[in-house]
């Protein structure tokens, strides 16, 4: 699905579609790192993920990424995508697609 730019008073379009289904943090934490390109540090990451919440997210928010980054790769597994974890950066890596069967 393809939506009106917001920044550019719609002279662009934003693809907002994800390789597979996620759920709604899960696909929050994936656009978030795609849109970031060379890497987005953890505690950004964080940041953004929980930037709608008026009390800024769980005290637990950083522990949630991760679990969320876990679940989220394991979906990526057959699309040949990964969110990788270096040091405290997360970026949006190119792999080779499981295939089953």
């Amino acid at each position: 699905m393809k939506i009106t730019c917001p920044c550019c008073q719609g002279s662009g379009e934003i693809e907002e579609m994800s390789p597979v289904y996620l759920p709604p943090l899960q696909y929050r934490v994936w656009d978030i790192v795609r849109r970031a390109g060379a890497g987005i540090p953890m505690a950004t990451l964080v940041d953004k993920v929980y930037a709608d919440r008026v009390n800024g997210g769980p005290t637990h928010g950083k522990t949630s990424v991760y679990v969320s980054i876990y679940h989220l790769n394991q979906r990526l597994k057959e699309t040949g995508q990964r969110v990788s974890i270096r040091g405290s950066v997360c970026r949006l890596e190119t792999t080779q697609p499981v295939r089953n069967g």
